[in-house]
């Protein structure tokens, strides 16, 4: 019987080790995955996201009065983003499933709604529910980007006035803007993406974020969690002000530096409006 005994126990231990080893090939390959640059899409119907690194960055730009002071920024975590804005194909699977109003401006056809093009007609309550839902779809956190974290994502380490550069002449090649004969939206992904790999962060619609509005960063937080103390108070009574990022389609080369940010109410449907998704690691 004492001689029995390894041979008893080895098949035991011989499945712990063997699951142990999966499981750390599993980790290791889920850290592979999720390294920045990697492009995963949680679901069908889900949008496409991209890992963005860690990272420190100077946020905001003398050149605009309510984008200063400027100050250092440290985003302490990788996150995701969607490589593009929401698109129509992708809330109208939402409004599907959900049957959620989209309000009466939703069906107004004053642009093309080809499915590739961004989403428009969305307030901030629409992209609020719009995360809630694809969070519960596909049980991962997503929300909407604090204002540090989009103009980061922007950035995308660069330092200049633009993403592309401090010489704004090749606008043509980066964004859907006014100076380049658009009377409109594009399809997202019309245009080169930036250095993370995501498309149009300037130019073709503004995009909600989360942060409520403030007319400087005097007080704002350094570590790229939105800013959403002070009361959101805003100039449409009932509603909360919110900070909108990127720009729109009719708006000129001047609007496209990084800092650049505007507000509106956050019960505002308009078609230069849409909005863009990040989701914790």
């Amino acid at each position: 019987m004492t001689g029995e005994w390894p041979f008893r126990i080895f098949p035991h231990f011989f499945l712990a080790f063997l699951i142990a080893a999966v499981a750390a090939v599993g980790c290791a390959l889920l850290v592979g995955q999720l390294r920045p640059g990697t492009k995963f899409s949680d679901c069908d119907e889900c949008p496409e996201m991209v890992v963005i690194p860690p990272g420190s960055f100077t946020m905001g730009d003398s050149t605009f009065r309510q984008s200063h002071p400027e100050h250092l920024v440290t985003i302490g975590s990788r996150f995701a983003v969607s490589k593009d804005m929401i698109t129509r194909a992708e809330y109208e699977e939402f409004l599907r499933e959900t049957s959620y109003s989209g309000g009466p401006s939703w069906r107004e056809a004053k642009f093309q709604q080809r499915g590739s093009l961004p989403a428009i007609y969305v307030n901030w309550q629409d992209a609020q529910a719009y995360v809630k839902w694809l969070s519960k779809k596909s049980k991962h956190q997503y929300r909407l980007l604090s204002e540090a974290e989009y103009e980061y994502a922007e950035r995308s380490g660069a330092e200049t006035a633009y993403w592309w550069g401090d010489d704004p002449s090749p606008i043509c090649t980066y964004v859907t803007t006014s100076e380049c004969n658009y009377g409109g939206p594009t399809d997202v992904g019309s245009h080169r993406p930036n250095r993370f790999g995501l498309d149009d962060m300037t130019g073709n619609e503004f995009e909600w974020v989360q942060d409520c509005w403030h007319s400087s960063y005097d007080g704002a937080p350094d570590d790229g969690t939105a800013w959403t103390g002070g009361g959101c108070s805003c100039f449409v009574a009932g509603e909360s002000c919110r900070v909108m990022r990127g720009c729109a389609w009719f708006v000129d080369s001047a609007h496209m530096r990084a800092a650049y940010r505007n507000r509106s109410d956050s019960g505002n449907r308009s078609e230069v409006i849409g909005f863009r998704v990040a989701r914790n690691l």
